[in-house]
């Protein structure tokens, strides 16, 4: 799927750019993709032009470059009352609460200023007046023409204009703007509008504006393809608009999953699973799970964690694995968000069809589709629900039901051909521990090591030789039933190897200590279910909802989340 501005003077954002050059798209060379052959000019507008008709235009173009590596840096809004700053600086547009201390924004804009040195500029947002856009010199307006400098104090403004920030100037004094910040410093802005704008296309936005630093976006590496080939064969997605909301988690950890479908008619390769992409809307650890042979998602080996103090940054990331084979018709990916505080989930949300952003016109995620059986969402890596049609019923929300129709997990699949000559076979596998003692109840995790590690085929078999005292899912999770002693068993796919582990259940000594239930308050009933499937209800209490945003509390089989829909703007240039 790809998606064409309608009019090409409306532009778009920060977040569908990425989108665009992370989903296999673009961008794409000009002599490859001409103006012309898309957009055709409206005589009777005047340097108007409008998409031309979508089934002549040819969308077979290979893209010469892929981000692998984007990050999202701290969001800071300065608000304003009359003229006079606050002191308030917070990560999202109308909170009132003090966010960020004032002592902490000299280093969070010297993350802008190391990305800057790093990657030669980022991209930012600005609410963009009259005396900007339109040429009009008004002294009243936030544009100083004779100074090329731009300064918004009006936080009741939206951004609406995107631009990239290439350099800095601290010493920039303050008198030069229009209104007279809080003090000296600006960011040197490359604009859209041609050499004949501001000091040869650049100009001045004060560090003070209220807009300038509340969406930036650093792309940190990127693969040209301009004369070598991709460095993949396939991609998997369902998310080519990018994300667009999230799932937040009232614990630290919740789970997704994409299933995929087989691309592969190559009876002479095998198709390897080796990198996957993914989106992280604040520092998290992560752990990627991969089923190669179907889509159960109890099953899965773990090929990557990035947790503790390795975890990873806000942003898109392309996570490198071990080639891994595909042996199904289908495959899963799964991924578990970890987040001390609480964990997200982003998501491909059609905004219209899902009911929950009605402000919003037929903007380019309203084009986002979905079927069943494609994305889920767990609270505890076992329990599974589609999101398809995923439905949130409460009394809090005007009565009426909520419907996230045309949704999905923001998570990519890149797969690599290779000769089947070229398959490494396993040689023998062991666990991690050889015996193990458990009490009723515990649960415990036991790790298998392939060998070699670069073995082609890594899919194993886990069993309990009695569950009545101990059982094991395949992902090598051990739960202890009952009092006594058994045996849990690996087993290699390739070539049938096997190791075992000693298990012995004792029996559980209750303490005053001892929590074995979480206890949810509240008076409210939500009911989360998907469109064929059965109600899962829980009692919760609902936050206001606030002009901004849309708080949804669900109860996803096992916890509570939260989704949170961003709004998000189209900008008239980008």
């Amino acid at each position: 799927m790809i998606c064409l501005i309608e009019n090409y003077g409306h532009g778009s954002n920060g977040s569908l750019a990425l989108a665009y050059a992370v989903d296999g798209f673009g961008p794409v060379y000009e002599n490859d993709f001409p103006f012309e052959n898309v957009y055709n000019e409206d005589n009777n507008k005047s340097n108007e032009y409008f998409l031309a008709d979508f089934n002549s235009v040819n969308l077979d173009i290979n893209s010469r470059l892929r981000v692998k590596e984007a990050s999202f840096l701290p969001s800071i809004y300065k608000n304003y009352e009359d003229n006079t700053l606050l002191n308030i600086y917070s990560s999202e547009k109308g909170r009132i609460e003090d966010e960020y201390n004032v002592d902490d924004i000299p280093y969070l804009r010297l993350k802008v200023k190391e990305k800057i040195k790093d990657n030669g500029a980022v991209i930012a947002s600005i609410y963009a007046d009259d005396t900007l856009t339109s040429g009009d010199n008004s002294e009243t307006g936030f544009y100083n023409y004779e100074n090329n400098a731009y300064f918004c104090n009006d936080i009741s403004q939206n951004e609406n204009h995107q631009v990239l920030i290439v350099g800095w100037d601290d010493t920039f004094s303050k008198s030069k703007f229009n209104n007279t910040p809080e003090g000296d410093g600006a960011y040197i802005v490359l604009n859209s509008y041609g050499t004949n704008f501001g000091d040869e296309g650049y100009f001045y936005v004060s560090y003070y504006d209220s807009f300038i630093e509340s969406h930036i976006i650093s792309i940190d590496e990127v693969k040209e393809y301009s004369e070598e080939p991709k460095d993949y064969d396939y991609l998997y997605q369902y998310d080519e608009l990018g994300w667009s909301g999230s799932i937040k988690a009232n614990s630290e950890m919740i789970y997704a999953a994409n299933v995929f479908e087989n691309k592969n008619n190559d009876n002479t390769k095998n198709e390897y699973l080796s990198e996957v992409g993914l989106y992280l809307h604040a520092t998290e650890g992560v752990e990627i799970y991969v089923n190669t042979e179907d889509e159960d998602l109890t099953k899965g080996i773990l090929v990557a964690s990035y947790t503790g103090e390795n975890a990873l940054e806000p942003g898109y990331h392309t996570i490198k694995i071990s080639p891994l084979k595909l042996t199904g018709e289908k495959f899963s990916v799964k991924v578990k968000y970890i987040n001390q505080e609480n964990a997200w989930l982003p998501l491909e949300i059609n905004l219209k069809d899902s009911n929950v952003a009605t402000n919003i016109d037929d903007s380019y995620y309203n084009k986002a589709k979905s079927n069943p059986n494609e994305s889920y969402v767990s609270g505890s890596g076992t329990s599974w629900i589609d999101l398809y049609n995923l439905k949130i019923n409460s009394k809090n929300i005007n009565e009426e039901d909520i419907i996230l129709k045309n949704t999905n997990a923001c998570i990519k699949a890149f797969t690599t051909l290779g000769d089947k000559s070229m398959d490494v076979s396993v040689t023998g596998v062991r666990i991690d521990n050889d015996s193990i003692i458990m009490q009723e109840g515990e649960v415990r995790t036991l790790e298998a090591t392939i060998t070699p590690s670069n073995a082609t085929n890594k899919n194993l078999e886990w069993s309990s030789l009695s569950e009545s005292i101990a059982i094991v899912n395949q992902n090598g999770i051990v739960t202890a039933i009952s009092p006594g002693t058994t045996e849990i068993q690996v087993k290699t796919k390739d070539g049938g190897y096997t190791y075992k582990c000693k298990v012995t259940v004792i029996k559980k000594t209750n303490t005053d200590d001892d929590i074995y239930k979480d206890e949810i308050s509240g008076n409210d009933e939500v009911d989360a279910k998907s469109s064929d499937g059965d109600n899962t209800k829980a009692t919760t209490n609902f936050p206001a909802a606030g002009s901004r945003m849309i708080l949804i509390s669900v109860i996803l089989l096992i916890g509570i989340v939260v989704i949170l829909i961003k709004k998000n703007k189209e900008y008239e240039d980008v």
